[in-house]
């Protein structure tokens, strides 16, 4: 999870610390900042899970300040990741959060300049690497030996803070090799204020054939609705360079239609506000119903436009209290635990009757 200062890093490997589903967190503070150490101590003793359970009754914890030793900040890693595999072989899920990776990686460089090795790239030892390497492997599942018969896994989650984001750092190279799942922080969307601020173009991930059989258990529709936003996503960015030059009065109203559903897409679907207690959470039920309203309605406005019922402006005007209700559903509170989506298919129906009534 890579990137520049103010992208929120700590704040997202703090809510993965506070809110995963798993039994152990193993959180790895090294070399941060005196104040952020103290501040994440300080509020950690007073958090919540999702489940109302402190959050210290399964946090471990292993912190070493930027002013400590190189040497501290370096074994604070392989800490953490002992820590991590004892419970592990106990037969736990565990998450081996650390924040970041990036300021470990200075400790080696301190550490190999001390010892008069050979520099490599910026002043890193040329085995980072490996000792990268050596860190990330130790996430899986296992059959631990022994009896009762029980079986362990570890979750690693790494920050990386590349000096103003920079894609050439060499610690950010290695880690793009070496993880399967990829979060890009952008500091664009960051100075936009959209949080979480993963870019959704560079980040990516290997998992998703693992996960598919799940995902379509949840919604037999959600692969395919997520490549659909994804092409959204991708067409506005396309765009952009167009509308810059001729602005958006000069575009097909088509076109017109996918800049307003991309957009929706972006600040309705993606961008979180963790203060509101609507938004704070979402199950993946409610995120397949609110994406699946949102393609929807695209569908639906497409069709409209190519039938030549007006421009975009008058289809958005007839269809706004439809509208209204498809980028409500993520102010709802709605407990879909029990299966109750009711509200979601009345708010479908109201849609397809908003555009019955154009023909």
């Amino acid at each position: 999870m890579p990137g520049a200062c103010g992208c929120g890093k700590s704040t997202i490997t703090y809510n993965i610390a506070r809110y995963s589903n798993v039994d152990v967190v193993v959180f790895v503070i090294c070399g941060e900042r005196s104040s952020d150490l103290s501040d994440f101590l300080y509020g950690i003793q007073y958090a919540r899970t999702e489940t109302a359970e402190p959050a210290t009754s399964k946090i471990c914890i292993v912190a070493n300040s930027c002013n400590m030793q190189p040497a501290a900040v370096e074994g604070s890693i392989y800490t953490g990741a002992a820590i991590a595999e004892y419970y592990r072989d106990m037969g736990y899920r565990v998450a081996l959060v650390a924040d970041s990776t990036s300021r470990w990686a200075i400790a080696l460089q301190d550490i190999a300049s001390h010892l008069g090795e050979i520099p490599s790239d910026r002043g890193y030892p040329a085995y980072l690497k490996n000792e990268l390497s050596k860190f990330y492997s130790r996430a899986g599942r296992v059959q631990c030996i022994g009896s009762p018969v029980r079986e362990g896994t570890i979750t690693v989650v790494g920050s990386v803070s590349a000096q103003g984001g920079d894609p050439t750092d060499p610690v950010f190279t290695a880690t793009l090799e070496l993880a399967h799942a990829f979060w890009a922080l952008d500091t664009r969307l960051a100075q936009r204020r959209h949080y979480p601020s993963v870019n959704w173009t560079r980040s990516f991930t290997h998992c998703l054939v693992h996960l598919d059989s799940w995902l379509r258990g949840v919604d037999e529709d959600f692969i395919s609705m997520r490549e659909q936003a994804l092409q959204l996503l991708r067409s506005e960015e396309e765009l952009a360079e167009t509308v810059a030059a001729v602005g958006k009065d000069a575009l097909p109203d088509s076109t017109k239609e996918i800049l307003a559903i991309a957009r929706c897409v972006r600040e309705f679907f993606l961008q979180q506000n963790i203060f509101n207690t609507y938004d704070k959470f979402c199950t993946l039920s409610k995120a397949a119903w609110m994406l699946r309203a949102l393609l929807r309605y695209h569908d639906l406005a497409q069709h409209a436009l190519v039938r030549g019922h007006g421009n975009w402006a008058a289809v958005h005007r007839a269809t706004d209290q439809a509208w209204t209700a498809v980028t409500h559903v993520k102010y709802q509170d709605f407990d879909l635990t029990t299966s109750d989506d009711t509200h979601f298919k009345q708010v479908m129906d109201d849609l397809e009757e908003a555009f019955v009534t154009l023909d």
